[in-house]
């Protein structure tokens, strides 16, 4: 019988030209566990060389003069904070010069002496300033850097260290003392665990006496010369300061700047030598800054300078008593003062 269907036909042909070849492709099988890959692994790059650089004479020659060079860099320190002693002849600074922050004293006509250290310990100092009669140092000093401050006195010497807050450990600010009362101390107190500041007067030889609290941080900025009153400075914010000058007797405030619901930030206060101004660091609850002359009696704004800002850092001036004092604003950072970059405006 005879095919008559292509198709049948093309059916049968491929059945019998294709019965032994597989349907797919074998897969490849995988070694058994322990017997080892038939193709070789490339050798990896060899480790880096460890061994320091062996320089030549020239390299030697270089480097050995770059020494005193990187010797000065690394042990460079800061000093901080100079004051002038009244007789001009001292000068009291902070410095890092031995790994903490102490206090030294140095002789004037000759700068290239090795100045005394007056609060050598192992504890950081804080502050420090000359008493009133010139023949002692007063500074602040703190314990496994707690930030609790106690008050202490030592001699122009480095010796007869006196502690003269032996009482409850509180955060002690660097005391003032009024000139015509030497050795009162006004200060501020609190404890670290408290925002609230008690202003403290203390006597020679006698107990501290708090004169008035605060709920809030209170810095003492400066007292007159009879020790009746004091400038205080309150901060609510770090955008929001307020000047006040504190009755040390009765323990009133009373408002000096800026203006009743107005913010501004208050750098530094200081009394005129007669006490009826105080001439004020502030800027104007923007981004000017101001030196002020303020009427004590009524708060009034007598004189008023604005900074010129300089691309250049500088630091501004607050001219007081006899030795212009240097702070640092916001907008500028220095630590020299520099005459002329004031323009009055009142």
């Amino acid at each position: 019988m005879r095919l008559h269907s292509p198709t049948l036909l093309l059916a049968v042909v491929l059945v019998a030209c294709g019965a032994d070849a597989p349907l797919l492709p074998a897969l490849p099988t995988s070694p058994p566990p322990g017997a080892s890959p038939t193709a070789s692994v490339a050798p990896g790059p060899p480790p880096p060389d460890a061994s320091p650089t062996e320089r030549n004479a020239d390299q030697r020659a270089r480097d050995d003069a770059r020494a005193p060079l990187a010797k000065a860099l690394t042990d460079a320190f800061s000093n901080f904070a100079p004051t002038l002693s009244r007789d001009r002849t001292k000068l009291l600074f902070g410095s890092r010069r031995d790994g903490n922050r102490e206090f030294y004293l140095s002789d004037v006509a000759s700068p290239s002496a090795a100045p005394v250290l007056l609060t050598g310990r192992s504890d950081r100092a804080g502050g420090a300033r000359f008493s009133r009669d010139g023949r002692s140092v007063l500074f602040t000093r703190d314990t496994g850097a707690d930030e609790n401050y106690r008050i202490y006195r030592v001699g122009l010497d480095g010796k007869d260290e006196t502690c003269l807050t032996p009482g409850p450990t509180l955060r002690r600010s660097l005391p003032y003392e009024p000139r015509k009362k030497p050795g009162t101390l006004v200060y501020g107190q609190r404890d670290v665990k408290s925002p609230s500041t008690e202003i403290v007067v203390q006597l020679p030889r006698g107990a501290a006496r708090v004169v008035a609290t605060d709920p809030g941080p209170v810095n003492v900025e400066d007292v007159t010369d009879d020790g009746r009153h004091a400038l205080v400075s309150r901060r609510s914010s770090s955008s929001d300061n307020t000047l006040l000058e504190l009755d040390l007797a009765s323990g009133k405030t009373r408002r000096l700047y800026p203006e009743e619901g107005k913010k501004a930030v208050v750098n530094e206060a200081r009394y005129s030598p007669d006490g009826k101004r105080a001439y004020v660091a502030a800027d104007d609850g923007g981004d000017g800054q101001f030196l002020f002359a303020l009427d004590i009696a009524s708060g009034a704004v007598r004189q008023r300078y604005r900074q010129r800002i300089r691309r250049r850092r500088r630091s501004l001036a607050l001219p007081c008593r006899h030795v212009a004092i240097g702070w640092r604003s916001r907008s500028t950072r220095g630590t020299v003062a520099r005459r002329g970059s004031w323009t009055r405006e009142r």
